[in-house]
This record gives structure tokens, sequence and C-alpha cells, in this order.
């Protein structure tokens, strides 16, 4: 059980993370959004994915005990952004860009075989 909730953590921080980025930049046209879909990532940068995601959930932890501890929005947004630099810098860290991380969480949404491969690296 305490497995699928470390699985299940970190995928709502992908997307948390993706729905960030995706308020900076304007709207992918939808055959854009298909391409990455179908988009075959190398073994490296599935591994790569899979570093940053683990990161990634420990940050968005770590933030979510920080923001339960403050009642104050103004500090809770420099949290956020505090947290949201981390995580670029852990996606980076891992010689992934920002952009290919984000690719894969949108595309592990609908394609079992990368999430196959994901969980294999996970593990």
């Amino acid at each position: 059980m305490l497995k699928k909730v470390f699985v299940l953590t970190p995928f709502a921080v992908a997307l948390m993370f993706a729905s960030v980025n995706a308020q900076e930049k304007p709207p992918q046209a939808p055959d854009q959004a298909q391409e990455a879909t179908a988009q075959k990532f190398s073994d490296s940068q599935v591994k790569a994915f899979a570093h940053s995601y683990r990161q990634i959930a420990v940050i968005g932890q770590q933030l979510d005990a920080q923001l339960q501890s403050t009642d104050n929005a103004e500090k809770a947004n420099q949290l956020q952004q505090a947290a949201h630099q981390q995580m670029v810098t852990a996606i980076q860290e891992n010689d992934l860009a920002p952009e290919t991380y984000n690719a894969i969480a949108r595309a592990m949404q609908t394609d079992a075989e990368l999430q196959k491969r994901i969980i294999g690296h996970l593990q």
C-alpha cells in the first residue's frame, strides 16, 4: 500500500509542476500535444525523469509541510516559488530540460508502456 502512495504522490507533484509551467507558456496546438504523447523517449531520459520525479516528490512533501504551518498568503507564495525553483534545479541536475520533463509527465498519463518504464526506474 505504501508503494502505491509513493507513486501517486510524485505523480501529483509532477502534474502540479507541469501545470505551473503551463501557466508560463502559451497553450499548445492539438497536433503538438499529440506529438508529445507519441514521442519516444530514450532510456537515459526516462531514467533522468524517474530520478527527478523522486526528488520533486520530496520537495513537494516538504512544501506541503511548510504550507500547513503558515497562515500567511505571502509566505505561502514565497514557499511555492522557492519549491518551484528547487524542482527546476532538480530536473536540470539530472541532465533533463524542464520541457522534456513536462513532455514525459504528459505522455505518461496515456502511455502504459512509458509508465512501466518509469516505474522500473523508480523501484
